[in-house]
């Protein structure tokens, strides 16, 4: 809004300057490069193909640094809206069919089509919003190799940490390509270079680089390739404290409360579900989000409490206390209550996990089965019974491995979606409630889900890997070192003594109460359940790279497949394409859309369409007579279009020719059917068939 000064009145009086001004919910979503246009703004009705259509794209610059005040004129500002004066031109665009362009084309992808990059991490960590699932051999390379990580992760393709999107299906072709960040801070940009080797890129120039700064990215065209890049830095789901004893808070400036989606799917059978949580009631009111006396702030609109149906939610923010002696969480003794997770809440450490429960037991995890059943101070200790193989013996070789009492099998696995890392989980069971299965080292839920029973307390638990030399804890045993997946021995070793156990708990970030759905068989399909959390951009190298390119900050690689190019020069659908050719309107009743009665109200014309780029029109009458013959020669690729030039015409002819219905001498063609002649050389010829009823002249109306 400008305001201006308005003398007849005597008064400043707001000018809206545009319809997309802060007030309105499509503002600030950072810079776009590409907008979809289906209708005419001025008759509000859909496009008229084959007919030129103008517009102008202006910048603007807002900042309304001072509200506007009636009462203080000489000292307030009257104008927040400044728009760019740099591009004034108009375009034009004809909507038609591709197919007689290039002799022949095909399109084989759409405008804002996902241009199916898997995209390759090669440093940095974060998600810029976005959703991020790994492909199928990442997956298992995480799960699978020694190092129990990916150091180059590969996203599926339109799953990764950038969006890479279609915008001109003409332009698109395959090709391989890097995505560099200069920094992760505001005004850091991206460079972007036709290759697919990391190590080449500070050798090369970039093909192209954003200017704006990824906070307000929004999408970077990259114009001579066809695609978009969408890379926006993101506010964290939290406001971090330096303190390492300092709660950290939810951010409110976070979309959602940083909280992007969460599924749980099945293989086959639907067996598993959770205990939900219910404010107020004193068995089943265990996620402290939204506006309870008790909830913890910066959730109001308690997304964290719908996670699965309310059935899984961020460890920081689950119940604790001597009051709930049924809950997720450890009693905490007075002595120790700096250290318990209300005091001492990390939302920084939350992170995109995706939790698989598979029948394959290669894939399982061991780990460390704590006791939650009693109220007392072993509560959340590893429990003091026999370890077990993944059949549940206590006597073979396996049941030993890392530690001869407290150890199980759970059966799946955890992976960090943002680091690429196994991450160590772990499991409960209830030992005062054997009818549940809480005394089998196992994890073996039931359907029981009376009282505070909850299946037999078969609580999971995600660990993530966090390394945390934080100065402000003093004693070093309360610094946080939880590694990535180790088969559950840093829990395990760690798990025996309640100030260690407060202490490595802060490093859980997910945990859930399953138990199994009323009907079904436990383990009947496999399970996986995915968490998705809003991440800002963030330097991080994986452990087992030795030397950076990127220093490292965010470095992606990714492959446009081919397929999504479009298929030109095919003469056969360029031949078959002549039988698209007509001459629109026909019949002809006096007017047609075409015609440009604004700059002269005798013109008279009709368009020919689907032409191929080079053919003569012949026009006959009936009995045969030459009225008039016209010639259309231009360029086959017409794609990049043509700026008007002020008072010029507009040379934008797409597939498409204008008769304006006089005769070879210049006279108007009087009302009948006429014969049309398309000769296209090679490709073929056409001929059709059209009437028109002329419109008498009309000169009073000059």
């Amino acid at each position: 809004i400008n305001y201006k000064y308005d003398g007849y009145i005597g008064r400043y009086i707001p000018e809206a300057q545009t319809d997309t001004a802060p007030t309105n919910p499509n503002a600030d979503k950072g810079l776009t490069h590409s907008i979809n246009i289906t209708n005419d703004l001025f008759t509000t009705r859909p496009l008229v193909n084959y007919k030129p259509y103008y517009f102008m794209a202006v910048s603007y610059a807002y900042n309304n640094f001072r509200p506007f005040d009636y009462n203080n004129i000489l000292f307030t500002q009257k104008r927040a809206y400044v728009a760019g004066a740099n591009n004034t031109k108009a375009y034009s665009g004809i909507a038609h069919k591709p197919i007689v362009d290039n002799l022949g084309t095909t399109l084989n992808s759409s405008y804002l089509q996902n241009a199916g990059a898997e995209i390759t991490r090669y440093e940095g960590a974060g998600n810029g919003g976005n959703v991020l699932d790994f492909n199928s051999a990442t997956e298992n390379e995480i799960v699978t190799s020694p190092d129990h990580q990916s150091s180059t992760p590969t996203y599926a393709a339109g799953k990764g940490p950038v969006k890479i999107t279609v915008i001109d299906p003409v332009k698109i072709a395959g090709g391989s390509y890097s995505l560099a960040f200069d920094g992760v801070a505001d005004a850091s940009n991206i460079r972007i270079y036709e290759t697919s080797d990391v190590n080449t890129i500070k050798n090369i120039d970039p093909i192209d680089s954003t200017v704006a700064g990824i906070k307000v990215l929004g999408d970077h065209y990259v114009d001579a390739k066809g695609f978009t890049i969408a890379a926006s830095q993101v506010n964290e789901i939290t406001n971090k404290t330096p303190s390492g004893v300092t709660n950290e808070t939810l951010n409110p400036n976070a979309i959602n409360a940083g909280f992007l989606e969460a599924t749980m799917t099945f293989s086959g059978d639907n067996w598993l579900t959770g205990v939900k949580d219910v404010d107020g009631n004193v068995n089943k009111d265990w996620i402290r989000a939204g506006k309870g006396a008790s909830d913890l702030k910066g959730d109001p609109n308690s997304v964290f409490e719908n996670v699965i149906g309310g059935t899984w939610a961020p460890f920081a923010l689950v119940d604790y206390g001597s009051a709930s002696s049924w809950g997720l969480k450890p009693n905490i003794p007075t002595t120790l209550k700096p250290l318990e997770g209300k005091n001492s809440i990390k939302y920084s450490y939350l992170n995109g996990v995706d939790l698989v429960i598979t029948s394959d037991q290669s894939k399982w995890s061991r780990c460390p089965v704590f006791e939650t059943g009693p109220t007392g101070a072993t509560r959340l200790l590893v429990k003091n019974k026999k370890s077990v193989d993944k059949n549940g013996d206590t006597t073979s070789v396996d049941a030993s491995f890392i530690n001869a009492t407290g150890m199980g099998w759970f059966p799946g696995y955890a992976v960090n979606l943002e680091t690429g890392e196994r991450l160590n989980v772990a499991f409960g069971e209830n030992s005062l409630d054997p009818l549940n299965n809480g005394t089998d080292m196992l994890w073996n839920p039931t359907s029981d889900t009376d009282s505070s029973f909850h299946g037999g307390r078969h609580y999971i638990y995600i660990f993530n890997h966090i390394v945390d030399n934080d100065p402000t804890f003093t004693t070093p045993t309360f610094r946080l070192n939880i590694p990535k997946y180790d088969d559950g021995k840093y829990l395990r070793d760690t798990a025996t003594s309640l100030i260690n156990q407060k202490n490595f708990f802060r490093g859980c970030i997910w945990a859930g109460i399953p138990i199994v759905a009323a009907g079904h068989q436990l383990n009947a399909s496999d399970v996986r359940i995915r968490f998705r959390i809003s991440k800002a951009y963030t330097n991080y190298v994986a452990s087992t790279i030795i030397d950076t390119v990127n220093n490292g900050n965010p470095l992606y690689t990714f492959g446009i497949p081919g397929s999504l190019a479009p298929t030109i020069n095919q003469i056969d659908k360029a031949k078959s394409a002549l039988d698209l050719i007509s001459v629109v309107p026909n019949p002809y009743y006096a007017y047609s859309t075409y015609e440009r009665t604004t700059r002269d109200q005798l013109d008279n014309r009709v368009r020919f369409i689907n032409l191929p780029s080079n053919c003569k029109v012949s026009i006959f009458t009936l009995n045969g007579t030459l009225v008039r013959t016209l010639f259309r020669n231009v360029i086959a690729d017409v794609s990049e279009g043509y700026a008007v030039e002020p008072n010029k015409e507009d040379k934008n002819l797409s597939s498409t020719l204008d008769w304006d219905l006089n005769n070879t001498a210049g006279i108007k063609v009087s009302s009948g059917v006429y014969i049309i002649h398309i000769d296209a050389g090679a490709l073929g010829e056409k001929v059709i068939k059209w009437f028109g009823v002329m419109r008498p002249i009309d000169l009073d109306t000059f």
